[in-house]
């Protein structure tokens, strides 16, 4: 399964997204480095078993072969057991940011920073992971259906358990066990047992790699955006057209001043990052609005990454305008609301660009059906991020269809 796309995360901060990506990173590199390195000691001790039946059935033969063999199989089981234990230093951390970061999305908090998260990046104390894993599961898992969020609610049960099981274990390694929970596991390390998250290895590293969904389907699933929402908060992050420089600037586009003066603050609209050839950027990407330099800083190294903050109607008619209107001809006067229109350009790219069995029209299909079911519900922060995910698919289908046709010009979402 991929890590989920950052505009699926929109929702969480610049250092949210690239500390829990980092941690994404980690682990799984660790993951894949200890199956190998388990791999490679059962294929040493089976070398080693090998060698010591045949040393055993020979006649005076020099044992060097076996000794040589067994110090390198007992390296190896050395070896791996400094990458699980790394491995649940880091998956543990990743837990804790992870569920960290969900709380705080279903909350509606604002995004941490990177000062506030740095404290988490190291191995968490047993009684604060345990902390973490009971909180309430039916508000954390909100946006799940009831049959995920009992699956979820069973393994943090279980993990609970478990962790509580070593805690109570903790006499037999010398420490009090109270104590135990103000330290991490691997301080309980030592040569006489097993490691004491030997057991829970597996399923902490399958709770932090989950966790980037939960978040993701948090933000999707949050509720309607027109009840939550106030003026200067963004309504989506999208790619508004496809590009391979490299952003150096911010353009932001403003409200017109249509009254009393304004808080510059209060007007801006939309931001675009753009690299050199897209400065200044088309001014279709601004229409309606005051274009200005910008003073946030570049995001990411993307051409064309822009994040709206226009209340969710206005932010819906910019799509319709750019991109959506043009690809299919469908016009929101001619439909009854945006369910309609949504719905209407589902069906339109169904039998106009064989999305039925062309994968890249399909995906189009696919997340043009996601923001009508979400706008039927009133659900407008889903529904914008589905078309944020339709614009950046359409520009994807548009590009293989130039390639595909020598010398048509590769127009709408991904040649703007």
């Amino acid at each position: 399964m991929d890590f989920p796309s950052r505009e699926s995360l929109w929702g969480l901060g610049s250092a949210e997204y690239q500390v829990i990506a980092a941690f994404e990173d980690t682990v799984g590199s660790l993951v894949h480095e200890l199956a190998s390195a388990e791999a490679a000691g059962e294929r040493l001790t089976t070398t080693t078993d090998a060698a010591e039946r045949r040393l055993d059935a020979s006649d005076g033969a020099l044992p060097l072969h076996f000794e040589v063999l067994s110090e390198v199989t007992a390296e190896a089981f050395a070896f791996t057991s400094r990458l699980a234990r790394l491995l649940w230093q880091q998956a543990a951390a990743y837990a804790v940011v992870g569920m960290t970061v969900l709380d705080r999305v279903v909350a509606g908090q604002a995004p941490l920073s990177l000062a506030e998260l740095k404290p988490l990046f190291t191995e968490p104390a047993l009684g604060d992971l345990i902390d973490l894993l009971q909180a309430d599961a039916e508000q954390r898992y909100a946006a799940r259906n009831d049959t995920v969020r009992e699956l979820n609610r069973e393994e943090h049960a279980q993990l609970v358990r478990s962790l509580d099981r070593v805690r109570a274990g903790a006499g037999r390694r010398g420490l009090d066990p109270d104590r135990a929970l103000g330290v991490p596991l691997t301080d309980l390390d030592d040569d006489m047992h097993d490691p004491p998250w030997e057991d829970i290895l597996k399923p902490i590293v399958r709770l932090a790699q989950q966790l980037p969904y939960e978040i993701s389907a948090a933000i999707q699933g949050q509720r309607p955006i027109r009840a939550r929402w106030t003026r200067g908060e963004m309504t989506s992050l999208r790619n508004i057209h496809r590009c391979p420089g490299r952003a150096a600037t911010v353009v932001e586009g403003h409200l017109p001043d249509t009254g009393p003066a304004r808080d510059p603050g209060d007007s801006l609209a939309l931001t675009v990052q753009v690299c050199a050839v897209h400065t200044p950027p088309p001014k279709a990407w601004f229409a309606g609005l005051v274009v200005r330099p910008g003073t946030k800083p570049v995001l990411t190294s993307d051409c064309g990454l822009a994040v709206d903050y226009r209340e969710p109607g206005q932010a819906l008619r910019a799509h319709a305008d750019l991109w959506l209107t043009p690809l299919t001809g469908l016009h929101l006067a001619d439909h009854d609301g945006w369910p309609a229109l949504l719905a209407a350009a589902t069906a339109h790219l169904r039998t106009a660009y064989d999305a039925e069995t062309d994968d890249h029209w399909n995906t189009v299909e696919m997340f043009l059906g996601q923001a009508a079911k979400f706008s039927s519900k009133g659900d407008l922060l889903p529904a914008l991020a589905a078309l944020g995910h339709a614009e950046t698919a359409t520009a994807v289908a548009l590009a293989i269809e130039a390639q595909r046709t020598p010398g048509a010009a590769a127009d709408g979402a991904c040649d703007r």
